[in-house]
Protein backbone atom coordinates (compact mmCIF):
# COMPACT_ATOMS: atom_id res chain seq x y z
CA UNK A 1 0.00 0.00 0.00
CA UNK A 2 1.41 3.66 -0.74
CA UNK A 3 1.84 5.87 2.19
CA UNK A 4 -0.78 8.84 3.25
CA UNK A 5 -0.52 11.70 0.62
CA UNK A 6 -0.50 10.03 -2.52
CA UNK A 7 -2.75 11.10 -5.03
CA UNK A 8 -5.01 8.89 -6.91
CA UNK A 9 -6.16 9.14 -10.03
CA UNK A 10 -9.32 6.62 -11.43
CA UNK A 11 -9.89 5.63 -15.19
CA UNK A 12 -12.92 3.71 -16.76
CA UNK A 13 -13.90 2.75 -19.82
CA UNK A 14 -16.73 4.92 -19.64
CA UNK A 15 -14.99 8.17 -18.38
CA UNK A 16 -13.62 10.96 -20.05
CA UNK A 17 -10.07 12.63 -20.57
CA UNK A 18 -11.26 15.80 -19.48
CA UNK A 19 -12.72 14.50 -16.34
CA UNK A 20 -11.11 15.31 -12.90
CA UNK A 21 -9.95 11.72 -12.89
CA UNK A 22 -11.79 10.83 -9.52
CA UNK A 23 -13.46 7.85 -8.56
CA UNK A 24 -16.97 9.74 -9.56
CA UNK A 25 -15.37 11.42 -12.51
CA UNK A 26 -12.66 8.94 -14.15
CA UNK A 27 -10.40 9.60 -17.11
CA UNK A 28 -11.19 7.39 -20.28
CA UNK A 29 -7.58 5.83 -21.46
CA UNK A 30 -4.14 5.61 -20.64
CA UNK A 31 -3.03 8.45 -22.36
CA UNK A 32 -5.37 10.62 -20.82
CA UNK A 33 -3.89 9.26 -17.21
CA UNK A 34 -0.36 9.23 -18.46
CA UNK A 35 -0.72 13.19 -19.55
CA UNK A 36 -2.85 14.11 -16.61
CA UNK A 37 0.32 12.68 -14.30
CA UNK A 38 3.08 15.03 -16.36
CA UNK A 39 0.57 18.24 -15.30
CA UNK A 40 0.06 17.09 -11.99
CA UNK A 41 3.34 16.36 -11.67
CA UNK A 42 4.92 19.85 -12.67
CA UNK A 43 2.56 21.56 -9.98
CA UNK A 44 2.88 19.13 -7.11
CA UNK A 45 5.74 17.17 -6.23
CA UNK A 46 3.47 14.66 -4.53
CA UNK A 47 5.20 11.57 -2.91
CA UNK A 48 3.15 9.06 -5.02
CA UNK A 49 0.32 8.48 -7.56
CA UNK A 50 -1.38 5.59 -8.47
CA UNK A 51 -3.88 5.11 -11.06
CA UNK A 52 -6.64 2.46 -11.12
CA UNK A 53 -8.47 1.05 -13.88
CA UNK A 54 -12.06 0.04 -13.46
CA UNK A 55 -13.23 -3.47 -15.04
CA UNK A 56 -13.34 -3.24 -18.83
CA UNK A 57 -11.57 -3.05 -22.49
CA UNK A 58 -9.17 -0.33 -23.01
CA UNK A 59 -8.76 0.01 -26.70
CA UNK A 60 -5.58 1.16 -28.55
CA UNK A 61 -5.61 2.61 -31.99
CA UNK A 62 -2.02 4.33 -31.63
CA UNK A 63 0.90 3.22 -29.25
CA UNK A 64 0.72 5.32 -25.53
CA UNK A 65 4.36 6.20 -25.33
CA UNK A 66 5.96 6.92 -21.70
CA UNK A 67 9.15 8.26 -20.84
CA UNK A 68 11.78 8.91 -17.89
CA UNK A 69 9.21 11.84 -17.13
CA UNK A 70 6.77 10.02 -16.14
CA UNK A 71 8.52 7.26 -14.18
CA UNK A 72 8.01 7.89 -10.56
CA UNK A 73 10.90 7.27 -7.94
CA UNK A 74 11.44 4.83 -4.72
CA UNK A 75 9.97 7.37 -2.66
CA UNK A 76 7.33 8.64 -4.94
CA UNK A 77 6.32 5.87 -7.32
CA UNK A 78 4.05 5.96 -10.27
CA UNK A 79 1.88 3.01 -10.23
CA UNK A 80 -0.81 1.72 -12.65
CA UNK A 81 -3.39 -1.21 -11.27
CA UNK A 82 -6.97 -2.88 -11.96
CA UNK A 83 -9.16 -2.05 -9.40
CA UNK A 84 -9.52 -4.82 -6.49
CA UNK A 85 -10.55 -7.80 -7.91
CA UNK A 86 -11.53 -6.51 -11.23
CA UNK A 87 -10.62 -7.22 -15.01
CA UNK A 88 -8.74 -4.98 -16.77
CA UNK A 89 -8.04 -5.39 -21.03
CA UNK A 90 -5.56 -3.28 -22.69
CA UNK A 91 -6.24 -4.09 -26.49
CA UNK A 92 -5.23 -2.74 -30.31
CA UNK A 93 -7.79 -4.85 -31.42
CA UNK A 94 -9.88 -3.37 -33.73
CA UNK A 95 -13.87 -4.40 -32.84
CA UNK A 96 -15.83 -5.03 -36.39
CA UNK A 97 -19.58 -4.04 -36.66
CA UNK A 98 -21.31 -6.87 -37.25
CA UNK A 99 -24.49 -5.95 -37.02
CA UNK A 100 -24.65 -6.31 -41.16
CA UNK A 101 -23.01 -9.41 -41.21
CA UNK A 102 -25.13 -11.78 -44.00
CA UNK A 103 -24.63 -15.21 -44.76
CA UNK A 104 -22.14 -16.32 -47.26
CA UNK A 105 -24.01 -16.51 -50.40
CA UNK A 106 -21.35 -16.20 -53.15
CA UNK A 107 -21.37 -19.53 -55.13
CA UNK A 108 -17.69 -19.85 -55.55
CA UNK A 109 -17.45 -19.24 -51.55
CA UNK A 110 -20.11 -21.60 -50.75
CA UNK A 111 -18.31 -24.68 -53.17
CA UNK A 112 -15.24 -24.11 -50.90
CA UNK A 113 -16.72 -24.80 -47.69
CA UNK A 114 -17.47 -27.87 -46.22
CA UNK A 115 -20.54 -28.67 -46.21
CA UNK A 116 -21.15 -28.24 -42.51
CA UNK A 117 -20.04 -25.04 -42.64
CA UNK A 118 -22.73 -23.64 -45.39
CA UNK A 119 -25.52 -22.00 -44.15
CA UNK A 120 -23.51 -20.61 -40.93
CA UNK A 121 -20.15 -18.88 -42.19
CA UNK A 122 -21.12 -15.07 -42.15
CA UNK A 123 -19.32 -12.04 -44.05
CA UNK A 124 -19.52 -8.44 -43.08
CA UNK A 125 -17.76 -5.49 -45.15
CA UNK A 126 -14.99 -3.63 -43.07
CA UNK A 127 -15.33 0.14 -45.05
CA UNK A 128 -15.13 1.17 -40.93
CA UNK A 129 -11.50 -0.50 -41.05
CA UNK A 130 -9.12 1.87 -39.72
CA UNK A 131 -6.15 0.55 -42.29
CA UNK A 132 -5.91 1.76 -45.30
CA UNK A 133 -6.88 -1.44 -47.83
CA UNK A 134 -6.53 -1.49 -51.88
CA UNK A 135 -11.07 -0.30 -52.19
CA UNK A 136 -10.90 -1.89 -55.41
CA UNK A 137 -9.95 -5.03 -54.04
CA UNK A 138 -13.34 -7.14 -53.29
CA UNK A 139 -12.27 -7.91 -49.99
CA UNK A 140 -9.00 -7.49 -48.37
CA UNK A 141 -6.92 -10.73 -48.08
CA UNK A 142 -4.93 -11.92 -45.38
CA UNK A 143 -1.86 -11.32 -46.94
CA UNK A 144 -3.17 -7.61 -47.40
CA UNK A 145 -4.03 -7.98 -43.89
CA UNK A 146 -0.83 -8.77 -42.73
CA UNK A 147 1.08 -5.64 -43.73
CA UNK A 148 -0.83 -4.26 -40.91
CA UNK A 149 0.26 -6.53 -38.47
CA UNK A 150 2.43 -9.72 -38.01
CA UNK A 151 -0.20 -12.37 -37.05
CA UNK A 152 -3.75 -11.54 -37.92
CA UNK A 153 -6.11 -12.83 -35.00
CA UNK A 154 -9.87 -13.25 -34.47
CA UNK A 155 -11.67 -13.58 -31.63
CA UNK A 156 -15.78 -13.97 -31.01
CA UNK A 157 -16.83 -13.54 -28.00
CA UNK A 158 -13.69 -13.59 -26.36
CA UNK A 159 -12.84 -16.68 -28.26
CA UNK A 160 -10.27 -16.90 -30.78
CA UNK A 161 -11.14 -18.19 -34.05
CA UNK A 162 -9.41 -20.20 -36.70
CA UNK A 163 -8.97 -17.46 -39.91
CA UNK A 164 -9.78 -18.84 -42.76
CA UNK A 165 -7.26 -19.67 -45.48
CA UNK A 166 -7.52 -21.49 -49.50
CA UNK A 167 -6.33 -23.23 -50.87
CA UNK A 168 -5.40 -25.36 -47.49
CA UNK A 169 -1.51 -23.89 -46.40
CA UNK A 170 0.51 -24.72 -43.44
CA UNK A 171 -0.04 -21.56 -41.50
CA UNK A 172 2.09 -19.69 -44.31
CA UNK A 173 -0.44 -16.53 -43.90
CA UNK A 174 1.33 -15.44 -47.43
CA UNK A 175 -1.55 -18.11 -48.63
CA UNK A 176 -4.22 -16.69 -46.67
CA UNK A 177 -7.49 -15.11 -48.42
Amino acid sequence: PLKAGHKRFYVSPDGDDAAAGTKTNPLKTLAGARDRIRVYRSQDDTPAIEVIFSEGVYRFSETVSFSAKDSGTETAPVIYRAADGERVVFSGAVELDLSNAELVSDPEILERLPESARGKTVVTAISDFPYQIDQNELAPTAQQLCRYWEYPELYADGKAQTLAQWPNGEANYATWT
